[in-house]
């Protein structure tokens, strides 16, 4: 039986196109307060993205548990995942990262994540 083959992508990498996919919701926060709060709302949507189940039912479920932000608010942010998040990177690298993410280990990597 054959061990499967997973495409890894250096930190470095995974670093910058995170950068690139959470910057429509970061680029607005006025403080660290809002700034953490946008990059761990980025974090779930691209938990949802990498792993191919960022349907809207999804992450609009997701938005819904996150305490202290009201309907009206998780509507405007899955505007935003939905027509400038995601569309921030490219099919090539939308590709990479899936497979990259295939592996299980690196999508377990992610809770360890300390992004600033």
């Amino acid at each position: 039986m054959k061990k499967k083959k997973y495409f890894a992508l250096p930190d470095s990498e995974i670093s910058k196109l995170f950068d690139k996919f959470s910057y429509p919701i970061s680029k607005s926060a006025l403080d660290e307060t809002q700034k953490r709060t946008a990059i761990s709302i980025s974090k779930i949507l691209w938990i949802l993205f990498v792993s191919s189940r960022d349907s809207e039912q999804n992450v609009y479920e997701c938005l819904d548990q996150i305490e202290g932000i009201d309907h009206e608010a998780n509507l405007s942010i899955g505007a935003v995942y939905f027509y400038k998040m995601k569309k921030a990177l490219s099919r090539v690298e939308i590709i990479k990262l899936r497979n990259h993410y295939k592996n299980e280990n690196n999508l377990n990597k992610i809770q360890e994540w300390h992004i600033e």
